[in-house]
């Protein structure tokens, strides 16, 4: 009868683990965005054009995004991120390869994360871990992201990420590519 209880106990708390685990993306310290249903609107190509990116699904550690022209609203692209308890990043395809770290839990200044696609090797080094972005939805501290590839260093793009917000800015060789509107979070 004893072993009985014991066995019970032991079943019911591992259904308690692997339920908190479930929730883990709701409950995550470090990457509180990665929620479905959770969108931002972001102006791009200097302003020119208008898209909604929107968490449409989340399993695991692994959101599909949906990014809709607002213009024409057609999808125009599906992407899949990975958000865990330790980073944030991306696959460039359905199949889940090519995976590039954005940005990790403790991320410090000079960190670098490469990602290969395609033959070509992109560098994303962490320049600040604590930078001031103001944008149409706000103000943000944000860590700065400089991505290169290894053919043209000299071109490089930065990117805005805030821990609890996402992307806030992206500028692509000196102009603002996209920035972030509003949110829904």
């Amino acid at each position: 009868m004893k072993n009985n209880k014991i066995f019970f106990i032991l079943i019911a708390f591992a259904l308690f683990l692997n339920a908190c685990k479930k929730d883990n993306k709701t409950n995550n310290p470090y990457f509180t965005f990665g929620v479905a249903g959770n969108s931002w609107v972001y102006n791009s190509n200097g302003g020119s054009s208008n898209a909604t990116l929107t968490i449409t699904n989340e399993s695991n550690d692994t959101c599909t995004v949906a990014i809709i022209n607002n213009a024409t609203s057609q999808i125009e692209h599906i992407g899949y991120f990975e958000i865990s308890d330790t980073e944030y990043g991306a696959y460039e395809s359905t199949n889940m390869s090519n995976k590039s770290i954005i940005l990790k839990y403790d991320a410090q200044v000079g960190d670098i994360y490469y990602s290969i696609t395609l033959g070509d090797t992109t560098v994303n080094e962490i320049t600040s871990t604590s930078q001031s972005i103001t944008v149409p939805a706000g103000t943000f501290d944000c860590y700065e992201i400089k991505s290169h590839n290894t053919f043209s260093p000299s071109i490089f793009d930065l990117s805005y990420i805030n821990k609890n917000a996402g992307i806030i800015k992206v500028i692509e060789n000196g102009q603002v590519d996209m920035e972030l509107v509003s949110k829904n979070f």
